[in-house]
């Protein structure tokens, strides 16, 4: 059965960079969310997060199959093969690498695929859970109990990434699958909003936000508030 999705998506460079490298996108009819950031060390970091999302959707759209583990394994390898060739041409002395969060409700299940440290979150029963984990230095030190989840937001290595597109010829991809129950809310963004965010604040505003873009737009301003010292994605997604 088809689920209706509500959602919303807000870019915003920061306070701190005059340009956005962040790239999003929300797709209702087809169930299809995306967030993607370049990397900062990458000159051209823009081209490549808008590269990562817009080859994403347009692969997902043309190859939609009932084996979605599958489709999507295929969507990452054509998403990280043309951010290849168009580095290729583009900018050949130079890498295009970006992260990539997707999100896709076809029916009554989730699916979650990513690489990098662009988050997705899910928001069910007034409770906030973290669905990826980030490919970064400082989260393997998290994951093992080195450090805190709150010294992730300040850790001089949160920014030293593990796993990128366009960075190798073979991508692996981490997935996360589910079913979906009435009242879900699923939250993607770039690590420019959890940086200045902790999942308490995240989950508040969640909580008293019922409509999607209205909750994105708070989200958006508090973590302005709180220094925007990055670039910020934020896709909230209601499903009904």
């Amino acid at each position: 059965m088809a689920r209706v999705c509500v959602s919303s998506v807000v870019t915003h460079p920061g306070l701190q960079l005059s340009h956005n490298d962040d790239s999003g996108r929300a797709d209702d009819a087809l169930g299809l969310y995306l967030v993607s950031d370049g990397v900062g060390s990458c000159r051209h970091a823009a081209l490549a997060s808008r590269l990562a999302v817009e080859s994403a959707a347009q692969a997902i759209a043309r190859r939609p199959s009932p084996d979605v583990r599958k489709t999507l394994s295929w969507v990452v390898r054509e998403a990280n093969r043309r951010m290849q060739e168009e580095g290729l041409k583009s900018v050949p002395k130079e890498i295009l690498a970006a992260t990539l969060t997707l999100l896709y409700v076809p029916g009554d299940e989730f699916h979650v695929v990513h690489v990098g440290d662009s988050r997705a979150y899910l928001y069910r029963q007034e409770r906030l859970s973290q669905i990826t984990r980030d490919h970064s230095v400082a989260y393997e030190q998290y994951w093992k109990g080195a450090i805190t989840k709150d010294d992730l937001r300040s850790h001089p290595n949160q920014n030293v990434l593990t796993r990128t597109l366009g960075t190798a010829d073979f991508i692996v991809p981490d997935f996360t699958d589910g079913g979906i129950e009435g009242g879900d809310r699923f939250l993607l963004c770039s690590d420019g909003l959890t940086k200045e965010l902790a999942d308490e604040q995240i989950s508040t505003i969640l909580a008293e936000e019922s409509v999607p873009a209205a909750a994105c737009g708070r989200l958006l301003n508090a973590a302005i508030e709180a220094g925007g010292h990055d670039n910020i994605t934020v896709v909230v997604v209601d499903v009904a």
